[in-house]
């Protein structure tokens, strides 16, 4: 095997795999146990990963492009769609958690 294959193959597969990691903001209730809390995360989190698998089209749900960000016409727009849903079930885990009662962890 030549590099140019070898260097060939290591790109496709770190253009399939690429994909965006969801980052859930540090909330916080007055009040509410550590179990609660968790609790409450967890469901939000889950709900918020479910939205973006609806935008996505993974776990069997139509959507607009696939889970890996490849769209049909290229990686280009099919990552940019990906970023944009990662980036609106951000925005709803904040809004589920908002709806329990909790506020946004000032850093």
């Amino acid at each position: 095997m030549n590099l140019r294959t070898l260097l060939l193959i290591v790109f496709f597969l770190a253009l399939v795999g690429c994909s965006f990691k969801m980052h859930y903001a540090p909330m916080e209730k007055p009040g509410v146990d550590q179990m609660q809390a968790l609790r409450d995360s967890h469901e939000c989190k889950l709900e918020a990963s479910n939205y973006r698998a609806g935008l996505t089209g993974s776990a069997g749900s139509v959507g607009v492009l696939p889970s890996n960000g490849v769209g049909v016409i290229g990686p280009g727009p099919g990552r940019r769609m990906a970023r944009e849903a990662t980036e609106q079930a951000e925005e709803f885990y904040i809004e589920c958690m908002q709806l329990r009662g909790y506020q946004s962890v000032k850093k």
